[in-house]
């Protein structure tokens, strides 16, 4: 296995969580009209990334011994990840081709991204 340095870990998981708020609030949400998932919930899909990057961030900068907390950032993570499936299967027939391989390819990244948490962090001595 490949050994991330816990403070790099953190910090990509802040970036990405940065980037999903962003395409979600500038590319799904301003294309509401032509797109199926409703807006209320590309909201909420978009400020809970937003506290997961605060949290990471902080997280960055101020924490040094950071097992325990990429193990709540990586469950958050999983969390996430079980709250958009369940909004993909119940909006699926209104959603178009794009919003779906949009929504199961951010699933697939944060799966992976979790994994690699949860098994940096049983390795921090």
């Amino acid at each position: 296995m490949i050994k991330i340095n816990p403070k790099k870990l953190i910090l990509i998981d802040a970036i990405g969580a940065i980037l999903s708020s962003i395409i979600i609030v500038f590319g799904l949400i301003y294309l509401d009209d032509i797109l199926g998932m409703p807006k209320k919930i590309l909201r909420l899909l978009a400020v809970i990334p937003l506290f997961y990057f605060i949290y990471s961030l902080f997280c960055y900068l101020k924490i040094e011994k950071l097992n325990n907390f990429l193990k709540i950032i990586a469950l958050a993570n999983l969390c996430y990840c079980l709250l958009t499936l369940t909004f993909v299967f119940y909006h699926f027939t209104k959603l178009t081709i794009f919003e779906v391989f949009y929504f199961i390819l951010e699933i697939i990244v944060l799966i992976i991204l979790s994994i690699i948490e949860l098994k940096t962090s049983k390795n921090i001595t």
